[in-house]
């Protein structure tokens, strides 16, 4: 499952020779992994707060910070949305729920409360 919240008229294609949202999803998938110019980052952990008119969130890799990324509100909420569903999606066809990082630190707390997260 993709989603995509970028629509531009200039993106737009004759209606007969359109492709499939899926197709474009593909597409533009495609292009993204093979734009070597396109900076690309691993975050294994986040901090993220609200702004007067946007939200930022800050990525970590092994908590140190690696990049942030600022968005509306709107596409902030967009993206909820769509990394609930694609991680719902996930866990429907594996069957396994993953796990979520405070969920973690949780239980790992009950199990050892010497434990320093």
């Amino acid at each position: 499952m993709t989603d995509n919240h970028d629509a531009r008229a200039s993106d737009q294609v004759p209606e007969s020779a359109a492709p499939t949202e899926e197709e474009g999803y593909l597409s533009e998938i495609r292009r993204a992994l093979e734009d070597t110019d396109l900076p690309e980052f691993y975050a294994n952990s986040f901090t993220i707060t609200l702004g007067t008119g946007d939200v930022l969130i800050v990525m970590k890799r092994n908590l140190k910070q690696i990049g942030k990324i600022q968005v509306s509100y709107t596409v902030a909420k967009s993206l909820a949305e769509a990394l609930g569903g694609i991680i719902t999606q996930l866990e429907e066809q594996t069957g396994n729920a993953i796990m979520t990082s405070k969920f973690i630190e949780k239980k790992m707390l009950e199990g050892n409360p010497n434990v320093n997260t």
